[in-house]
């Protein structure tokens, strides 16, 4: 026969157990908001479920982990799948603070908008801990066109760390190139810099004497069309100037129209003179640099270019001009 057993007593233990069950269900979940709490007293493990949840906002909730009044609250996230951002305003944010991510393969993330990445911290590390390789950033190109790719890589072995800091704008014209603008203490600033291109000229023969005029013509060609007088030297041949100072003009003559009859616009290149003092051999001991005017600095296909010798200076022989253009 089975053990005797008071039904009432059963019957009411089982209704207090249910009563408290129900007493940590209510404590544990705190109904449903469009936020987490503001306002109010929550014990630690409080749940709050998101009551509009969203594309662009797909928490499904928070929970309380510190108790207090409101208590400190994490989200409770739900899962991103492709579509959820639906326009190029919505954005999501997680917080990752002192969070590491470590990868046997590739991991790769498909975004229909703008991803953007923001560290408050000085640095994101991208390394791959395969001894034989250094890490790897690739930009590919449009899903459409194939799975190519542009990488860039450090190198395997470093002797010491350092930064490359880009330029601060765009270049101000086609043909110019990275160069490196300042360096040390670990950091290298880059510029955009034209590659220049050099003209030389003898404008007098080495052992002829210098004389004043006009000495010098040349056209401009396609390859320097649009491109600017940057810098200028001048040299002597076999003698010197013994006396005074020599002084050379750079004019630029270009027809104004192209049914002009004449090159009718002339223009000196340069507001100061390239010049050789006495008993120097080049222009770049000058007490007085040559300046260039930026008016007149231009060239295009087609100009013709003089060289003018202002003052021979004395006894001097030989006359060679270089002119660079950016």
């Amino acid at each position: 026969m089975p053990a005797y057993t008071d039904s009432t007593t059963t019957q009411n233990t089982i209704g207090e157990l249910r009563n408290v069950s129900q007493a940590r269900r209510d404590r544990a979940f705190r109904g449903y908001r469009v936020s987490a709490p503001a306002a109010g007293t929550y014990a630690q493990g409080d749940i709050v479920l998101n009551s509009t949840p969203t594309a662009a906002n797909n928490t499904l909730g928070w929970v309380c982990i510190a108790a207090g009044s409101p208590g400190t609250w994490v989200g409770w996230p739900g899962t991103v799948t492709q579509g959820d951002i639906q326009a190029a305003s919505e954005s999501r944010t997680v917080d990752m603070a002192g969070f590491n991510l470590t990868l046997d393969n590739v991991l790769t993330l498909d975004f229909n908008a703008t991803l953007s990445v923001v560290c408050d911290a000085p640095a994101t590390v991208i390394r791959n801990t395969d001894t034989g390789q250094a890490g790897l950033l690739q930009f590919r190109e449009a899903t459409i066109n194939g799975d190519n790719y542009i990488g860039m890589r450090s190198t395997t072995s470093l002797a010491t760390n350092y930064n490359i800091t880009l330029p601060d704008a765009l270049p101000t014209r086609a043909g110019q190139v990275f160069t490196v603008d300042s360096f040390g203490g670990g950091e290298a600033r880059m510029e955009w810099t034209p590659i220049p291109q050099v003209v030389e000229l003898e404008v007098v023969e080495y052992s002829t004497a210098v004389t004043t005029g006009p000495k010098k013509y040349f056209r401009i060609s396609a390859g320097l069309d649009g491109k600017e007088l940057t810098n200028v030297g001048l040299a002597v041949g076999s003698a010197k100037d013994t006396a005074g100072t020599l002084s050379v003009s750079i004019v630029r003559m270009r027809y104004p129209t192209v049914a002009a009859a004449a090159r009718s616009t002339v223009n000196d290149m340069l507001l100061t003179a390239i010049t050789i003092d006495a008993n120097e051999w080049d222009s770049s001991d000058a007490t007085t640099p040559a300046a260039i005017d930026p008016a007149a600095d231009d060239v295009l296909e087609g100009d013709i270019i003089r060289v003018d010798v202002d003052n021979a200076g004395t006894s001097t022989s030989g006359l060679f001009l270089t002119l660079e253009f950016s």
